[in-house]
């Protein structure tokens, strides 16, 4: 699965998919902390989405979070392969 989103909205199709995964590879509160960092970030995001709506005006602050968010699913997918692999 291709780990990147677009939009915090991708985020509701990326979820689960994490979730699981991260489940199966670790009982620990370390795959929740993960998740929730995701939500604050994607939170954040939305908010972002929301103003550009609402000011007509695209922002690079929405761009840079998408990029720092698509660099850390990147490394979480590296981690579950990893994980995956030493299982």
């Amino acid at each position: 699965m291709d780990l990147r989103i677009n939009t915090s909205k991708d985020w509701d199709d990326l979820e689960p998919y994490v979730r699981k995964h991260l489940r199966t590879l670790s009982k620990s509160n370390e795959a929740y902390k993960i998740i929730k960092n995701f939500n604050n970030d994607i939170k954040e995001l939305a908010r972002l989405e929301w103003e550009e709506r609402l000011h007509k005006k695209s922002s690079s602050k929405r761009a840079n979070l998408v990029d720092k968010i698509n660099r850390e699913l990147l490394e979480l997918d590296k981690l579950l392969v990893l994980g995956t692999l030493y299982r």
